[in-house]
C-alpha cells in the first residue's frame, strides 16, 4: 500500500511539473503571437510606405522617390525576416504545447490508474480486516464454549465421583448387612 501511495506522489508531481511546462509554453505561445502581430502591422507600414513612394514618384522628382523607394525595400526586408522569426517561434509554440497536452493527458491518465488502484487495495484492506475481525470474534466464541464446557466436564466428574463414593459405600453397608444377616442366621 506504501508503494501505491508513492506511486500516485509521483503521478502528482509530474503531473504539477507538467502544468508548470504547460503554463510555459501558453506564455511563449503569447509572445510569439504578440510578435507575429508586431511583424504583421510593421509589414502593413512598410507596404503603405511603398505605395506612396511609388504614387510620388508616378508625380515628381525621381531621385526622393527611389531613395524612399530603397528605404522602404529594406524596411521591408527587415520586417519580412521578423515576420518569419514570429511564425517561426508560433508555430514551435504551438508544437510544444501540443507535446505538453499529450504529457499532461498521460499524467492525469496514469493518476486516474494509480487513484483506481489505491482504492483497490483500501477496500481489500477493509474486506482483510473485516474477515480478521469476524475470525476473532469467532475465536472467543469458540474458547468461552471450550470453558463453558470443559466447566460442565469438571462438575460431572465430581458428580460421578460422589456417586461412585455413594455406591462404594452402599456396597460396603450391603456387605456389613449381608455379614450381619448371615451371623443372626447361623446362631439361630
Amino acid at each position: 500500500m506504501l508503494q501505491k501511495a508513492r506511486k500516485l506522489s509521483d503521478a502528482k508531481e509530474l503531473e504539477a511539473g507538467q502544468k508548470n511546462t504547460f503554463d510555459q509554453a501558453t506564455d511563449t505561445l503569447s509572445k510569439a503571437t504578440q510578435a507575429y502581430n508586431e511583424a504583421t502591422s510593421q509589414l502593413k507600414v512598410a507596404k503603405q510606405n511603398k505605395d506612396n513612394a511609388q504614387a510620388v514618384l508616378d508625380g515628381t522628382g525621381a531621385k526622393a522617390v527611389f531613395d524612399e523607394r530603397d528605404s522602404a525595400k529594406s524596411d521591408l526586408a527587415t520586417k519580412e525576416v521578423t515576420f518569419k522569426e514570429a511564425t517561426e517561434a508560433l508555430n514551435a509554440a504551438k508544437r510544444a504545447d501540443a507535446k505538453k497536452a499529450e504529457q499532461l493527458e498521460q499524467a492525469t491518465t496514469n493518476l486516474d490508474q494509480a487513484t483506481a488502484t489505491l482504492k483497490q487495495a483500501e477496500s481489500n484492506l477493509s474486506d482483510a480486516q473485516t474477515a480478521a475481525n469476524q475470525a476473532s470474534d469467532d475465536l472467543k466464541k469458540k474458547k468461552k464454549a471450550e470453558q463453558t464446557a470443559q466447566s460442565t466436564l469438571d462438575a460431572s466428574k465430581g458428580k460421578v465421583a460422589g456417586v461412585t463414593n455413594e455406591r462404594n459405600n452402599a456396597k460396603s453397608d450391603l456387605a456389613t448387612k449381608e455379614a450381619t444377616l448371615g451371623d443372626a442366621t447361623k446362631v439361630g
